[in-house]
């Protein structure tokens, strides 16, 4: 019985440090994220029916699995108030719904922490962070670097 406490209590432990050890890490990367409103949760997105030939061009390009090496990139682009913030919205949703967002950072030029290219790239890095365990692994020790401070700094830019 003596034994089996012991035990109890050890597994306790060892699950208290892996916690522990959890939350350090989600605090280390969390100063990777710029704000919580660059994502696209609360951006407007098409209203249903609208919009259906981009929506379905933007959804078979991401189920197209068939050259990985040259299909990486979907450039969206048109002019100012077309609706291509929409667009990503919705797409961005879509993925989220079946799971398959690593995350999302909308830009804006009017408000500074969405314009910001190290805030874009930092979010990024912390999304991939939290999907890729290899990837989280390589970056943590970057981050509890003591010269860190020198690329969280040259964000104010």
């Amino acid at each position: 019985e003596e034994m089996q406490r012991h035990e109890r209590e050890e597994r306790q432990r060892a699950e208290e440090r892996v916690k522990q050890q959890r939350d350090e890490e989600a605090k280390t990367l969390r100063q990777l994220l710029s704000s919580n409103d660059s994502s696209h949760i609360g951006k407007p997105s098409c209203l249903p029916g609208t919009r259906a030939l981009i929506l379905n061009t933007l959804e078979t390009w991401v189920n197209d699995t068939s050259d990985t090496n040259t299909k990486c990139l979907f450039w969206l682009y048109g002019v100012a108030g077309c609706g291509k913030s929409a667009v990503a919205a919705s797409i961005s949703e879509q993925l989220k719904e079946a799971s398959r967002l690593t995350g999302s950072f909308f830009c804006r030029r009017d408000t500074e922490n969405r314009r910001n290219p190290a805030l874009l790239i930092g979010s990024l890095a912390y999304y991939l962070a939290r999907t890729n365990s290899s990837f989280k692994s390589s970056l943590l020790p970057v981050l509890r670097d003591d010269e860190f401070h020198v690329v969280k700094d040259s964000r104010n830019f």
